[in-house]
């Protein structure tokens, strides 16, 4: 037996924890921390009420346990808190000298503290180390909680400004187009030879100018607002490649030589020229830095029955005829992994690449209705297909066998058979101008300021053709033409707008201006769209 002569406020120094037991195993005093962390540790109540005793010898007595040198360990019955030491006898009974034990109390209690622990405690500095990972993990999660709102934030300024830029940008090109459209007019109305009328051309060359250069700032601002609209014109992708046959061979340089096969047979599709030539560029490109030493690109085109399944638009419910171009090289071609990769955004195998040409090229064909797709094999050189929906037929262009400046049918009812045109704009200086550029084209025109006047023209009458702004006070201009397409399936569509809000849908088969107006572009497109149109039966025409 050791004598301890030592009193229970020093005992505590050295054992925060520890616990004096009488001979009969009942509670005489605790450390402590035992005290704060065990409330319900009453004195004077059995050891066994309180505790599970675990020991090497299992459930020895405590007359063996004590001086036996073993590790004996308390759990509190209640909390789960678990302490280690030893048993030392003494004459009143037996002192447990206890540290805790480190477990899922000590590592997750928030109120712990350093006199919990005595001077020379091993976990001491285990436990600062926790703390510390604790701290920095909590400090962590704040600042993570706090970027994500900043971002949150961020996403929603960016936003409203987008919506807000679109809306100015809206506004702007009305404001252009009117500029334009009565410059036209003063440029029309002028006379030959020198005088007031020539200088008044001038002056009207000159505003026309300003107002093109002043569209730069609404594209910026489109940009921001995220819309890539492009005017879309029903093309002759034949004609298209061959008049830019020679730039395109000098793109591709001295050691490049380019083949074209167009057979495409005359044959139209509904599509930005600007988006269509960028991404044949970028494709040409593509094949000349394929070809380091020199090679040989092919631009072929044709008609091709197929079923596709456009990237987020249902499958073809029958095989239709797409005009399918495609560009093939005699470059060093790609791996599979690389082929695999080759659409996605960003990727790219050249030093200073951007990863945005294939890309671009995919959305283009994708946003007008058609697909794109790759085929290539290392040292066997690369082949890029792209499909676009056929709009006009090669048969139908053969068929008709008019010049394209014949005169349209018309549905009749206008005087002297004149097709007829509603027109729906809601700027009054745009509605005027654009009402007389159409009438000097010879064209009966019907004008509206929003949606409703539009229906009520609609109930007097049938028309060729609906020339509708996309932004109108009340219902917008695409849900008015959905409704004018219900009343005449016959009828083409022609919308407009500088800024098309989201979640709006321009159907496939309707033309897109993009404003401010161009009157050269806007007449190309009139007469496109009357040219395309079903002529009208006999008995439509007679009305019976």
């Amino acid at each position: 037996m050791i004598r301890v002569d030592i009193d229970e406020t020093r005992l505590g120094q050295l054992f925060p924890a520890f616990l004096l037991v009488d001979a009969a195993g009942s509670i005489l005093s605790a450390g402590p921390a035992l005290r704060r962390h065990m409330p319900e540790l009453a004195l004077a109540a059995r050891l066994a009420e309180q505790f599970r005793i675990e020991a090497e010898d299992g459930t020895a007595p405590l007359a063996a346990l004590a001086d036996s040198g073993q590790l004996v360990q308390l759990v509190a019955l209640q909390s789960g808190m678990r302490l280690s030491g030893s048993v030392i006898a003494l004459d009143r009974g037996y002192l447990f000298a206890m540290r805790y034990v480190p477990s899922q109390f000590a590592l997750g209690a928030e109120n712990l503290q350093m006199s919990d622990f005595g001077p020379d405690d091993p976990m001491v500095p285990g436990l600062l180390l926790v703390g510390l990972q604790k701290a920095l993990l909590e400090e962590s999660r704040s600042i993570a909680a706090e970027l994500s709102r900043e971002r949150q934030r961020s996403l929603e300024l960016l936003e409203r400004i987008s919506r807000t830029a679109g809306f100015m940008a809206h506004d702007f090109n009305n404001f252009l187009s009117i500029i334009r459209l009565n410059a036209d007019r003063i440029d029309n109305d002028g006379s030959g030879g020198d005088g007031p009328a020539s200088r008044n051309r001038r002056l009207a060359g000159i505003i026309s100018e300003t107002a093109e250069r002043a569209s730069e700032i609404t594209r910026s601002l489109m940009t921001l607002s995220r819309q890539r609209l492009d005017s879309r014109l029903p093309l002759d992708v034949d004609g298209l490649i061959s008049e830019n046959a020679a730039f395109f061979r000098t793109l591709l340089g001295p050691a490049n030589a380019l083949d074209l096969a167009l057979d495409a047979a005359g044959a139209r599709v509904e599509a930005s020229r600007v988006a269509l030539l960028n991404s044949v560029m970028n494709l040409l490109i593509n094949a000349r830095d394929a070809m380091p030493d020199g090679g040989r690109v092919s631009i072929s085109t044709g008609i091709r029955q197929a079923q596709l399944a456009p990237h987020g638009r249902p499958a073809d419910p029958s095989p239709r005829d797409y005009l399918a171009i495609l560009i093939s090289d005699t470059g060093t071609g790609m791996t599979p992994e690389v082929l695999d990769r080759a659409f996605e955004a960003l990727f790219s195998t050249k030093p200073h690449g951007n990863g945005i040409g294939l890309a671009s090229v995919l959305d283009f064909a994708r946003d007008m209705g058609g697909e794109a797709c790759i085929d290539s094999l290392p040292g066997e050189g690369t082949r890029l297909f792209i499909y676009l929906p056929v709009m006009v037929p090669p048969v139908a262009c053969a068929a008709a066998g008019a010049p394209a400046s014949a005169t349209p049918a018309t549905t009749g009812g206008a005087a002297g058979g004149r097709p007829r045109v509603l027109l729906v704009e809601d700027e009054p200086y745009a509605l005027e101008a654009l009402a007389e550029m159409l009438e000097d084209e010879g064209l009966a025109v019907q004008g509206c300021a929003n949606a409703d006047e539009g229906r009520a023209a609609l109930g007097q009458g049938r028309f060729d053709l609906l020339l509708t702004d996309i932004v109108l006070p009340g219902d917008s201009g695409l849900v008015f033409a959905e409704e004018a397409c219900v009343r005449d399936p016959e009828m083409a569509v022609i919308v407009m707008s500088g800024y098309v809000p989201e979640g709006e849908a321009i159907r496939p088969s309707w033309l897109f201006l993009r404003k401010p107006i161009n009157s050269g572009v806007l007449k190309d497109m009139i007469q496109a769209a009357l040219a395309s149109r079903p002529r009208a039966s006999p008995r439509d025409i007679a009305g019976t």
